[in-house]
């Protein structure tokens, strides 16, 4: 544990932390998936900030399970890492579509599957990158996913996370449900 600072106001003591001032948002760039902001900040120290980030619309991941323990992935080229990658089925939400709706739509226009049951497994602030028009549905065992994984190939950080909280939920119930989905949606 580090010793305090002297001079310096204690987390838990002393007087409350200011709220930062919004002075002002610029969109630097703005896309039909995207807006990347520039946002200044007056953080009460005597001066302004410029911070910059990534505003996407809301999107939900899909993660389909099987009786035989198997999802399915799609396989897509993605610019941005200049190879074809291994995801979960994603897409944005619609404008006024529930998230069940379009994690329906979404597993459906991306692996022609239905789902009979859907299982929210909360939300993310973090954005997956936009789908790709060449699009490939695969089912894989869960053994061959991790493989994919350690190799590289299914590299999404939210896709990686998402596949966690399905097979904490999977544990949880202790049973695989023919065509269960489960879902997390972005926020």
């Amino acid at each position: 544990m580090a010793p305090e600072a002297s001079g310096r106001d204690h987390p838990k003591k002393g007087r409350a932390m200011n709220t930062p001032k919004v002075m002002l948002d610029n969109i630097v760039l703005r896309s039909p998936w995207l807006d990347i902001l520039e946002r200044h900040v007056d953080f009460g120290r005597g001066s302004v900030e410029i911070n910059h980030f990534v505003n996407q619309s809301d999107y939900i991941t899909v993660v389909p399970v099987d009786r035989s323990g198997s999802t399915v992935v799609v396989k897509q080229y993605r610019p941005a890492v200049q190879r074809h990658t291994l995801e979960f089925p994603v897409g944005t939400l619609e404008f006024g579509e529930s998230g069940e709706a379009s994690a329906l739509r979404e597993l459906f226009e991306e692996t022609g599957l239905r789902a009979s049951v859907l299982h929210n497994l909360g939300s993310s602030s973090q954005r997956s990158l936009r789908p790709e028009a060449d699009m490939e549905a695969r089912w894989v065992t869960f053994s061959d996913l991790f493989t994919t994984i350690r190799e590289g190939y299914f590299s999404a950080q939210l896709h990686v996370a998402a596949l966690m909280l399905a097979l904490m939920h999977l544990e949880a119930r202790r049973s695989i449900p023919h065509r269960e989905v489960v879902t997390l949606g972005g926020s």
